[in-house]
Parts: C-alpha cells; sequence; structure tokens
C-alpha cells in the first residue's frame, strides 16, 4: 500500500499550531504581567481585599496550577523566541532546574549529638533543680523559728 503523502501535510500543520499557540501563550503571559504589575490593578486588589496571584490564577488554569509560577517562568524567559521553540512546558522545567539548583543544601543533622546535647543539658538541670530544693528547704527552715 502507498501512501499518498496527506499525513505530511497534516503533520506541518500541527507543527505550525503549536508555534502559534506558543506565540498565542506568550503573548497572553506578557499580558497577564503587564496587569499584575500594573498600579491600577494593585489599587484594586488592595480596595477589594484581593489576593492579586490568586486573582489572575483563572486565567492560567488551562495550562498551569498557578499565576505566580507563569509568572516566574516568563521572568526568566522574557524572550518570545525561547518560548516559540521550546515551549511552555520546556522552559518550566528549565525554571524548576534553576529553582532546585540554587536552593541551599539541608544541613545534615547528627542526632545522636543532639541526644547527647539533650541529654547533658537535663543533667544540668536536674543538678540546678536539687540546688535550688536545698535552698528552699533552707529558707524554710529559718523562717519555721520566726513564725
Amino acid at each position: 500500500m502507498v501512501a499518498n503523502g496527506n499525513w505530511k501535510m497534516k503533520l506541518k500543520q500541527a507543527r505550525e499550531m503549536r508555534v502559534s499557540a506558543s506565540e498565542a501563550l506568550f503573548e497572553r503571559v506578557k499580558l497577564l504581567v503587564e496587569i499584575f504589575e500594573s498600579d491600577d490593578y494593585q489599587q484594586y486588589c488592595r480596595d477589594e481585599q484581593l489576593d492579586e496571584m490568586a486573582e489572575l490564577d483563572g486565567a492560567v488554569d488551562d495550562f498551569s496550577g498557578s499565576f505566580a509560577t507563569v509568572m516566574a517562568v516568563y521572568k526568566m524567559n522574557p524572550d518570545q523566541d525561547a518560548w516559540r521553540k521550546h515551549g511552555y512546558r520546556y522552559l518550566l522545567a528549565e525554571y524548576r532546574q534553576e529553582l532546585a539548583d540554587n536552593r541551599p543544601k539541608k544541613e545534615r543533622i547528627n542526632w545522636r549529638h543532639r541526644y547527647e546535647e539533650a541529654q547533658n543539658t537535663i543533667i544540668m538541670l536536674q543538678g540546678q533543680v536539687k540546688s535550688l530544693r536545698e535552698q528552699v528547704k533552707t529558707l524554710e527552715d529559718r523562717l519555721i523559728p520566726l513564725v
């Protein structure tokens, strides 16, 4: 069976649609960031006691969980060519990798050392309690004859 090549044209159209969708997505995100950064929008949110980020979440919920994430990706890649070439998912993965690379390394906790320090603190406090009890006893002994 010989293929007529119709699929090639459809594949080409699908790829063109992907590029145009990435361009449209970039334009939408750019517009939303402009809205977010506008003084009028910020004032509106203050007046209405609204969370300015959450108000824009609904404008990106078809491709992302939150406007905050979308804006961070945009701020990291404000170039439309990057969005056209790589697409949002790639840029999002790149952003997340950047976060992971810049995250401070967690300090390894030496639990045995902390336990030993706590035990020493307990022993020290028990000694102080014993000393204070002896002082109270001494003061009681001095006060009893006076009563």
